[in-house]
């Protein structure tokens, strides 16, 4: 393995997880006051709803580890389906940034484009530039190998 090109495990930023946790408590603690009260109507369906919603977000945020190394990209959750994306299986990275931005502007998001099948996305990760650094690394690597 080339130097710098270890591999990593990367956690969703500590935002991202706060956010998922406040939504729950925010929608459950809704559906708590509904209930108590007795209100049974079409909000509480809309809330339990959304609560559960919150629920799957906070099952993602928490349990979501994402692992880049030598052979590729392995997106993984303690309770969903893991994926496996292998570098040679990678036609291009698509860099996500706000619109109007320029290019020099760091990514909020990337997306690593297979061959075949469904895009991989990288985002709200804990020190995503680091993930953007061994994404880069990884390709560039590939690249030379290819030729």
């Amino acid at each position: 393995m080339a130097a710098g090109l270890e591999g990593r495990t990367f956690r969703r930023s500590l935002a991202a997880r706060a956010a998922s946790l406040t939504a729950l408590l925010l929608f459950g603690s809704a559906v708590g006051v509904r209930v108590a009260a007795g209100d049974t109507g079409y909000g509480l369906v809309v809330l339990a709803g959304l609560a559960v919603l919150s629920l799957v977000g906070v099952i993602g945020a928490w349990g979501d580890r994402v692992t880049i190394d030598a052979d590729g990209v392995v997106s993984r959750n303690v309770l969903f389906a893991s994926r496996r994306l292998a570098w040679n299986d990678v036609l291009r990275v698509q860099e996500h940034r706000r619109p109007g931005a320029p290019d020099t502007e760091a990514p909020r998001a990337l997306f690593l484009v297979p061959a075949r099948g469904r895009r991989l996305a990288l985002d709200s990760l804990h020190d995503f530039d680091e993930a953007c650094r061994l994404v880069r690394l990884h390709m560039r690597s590939q690249r030379k190998e290819l030729r």
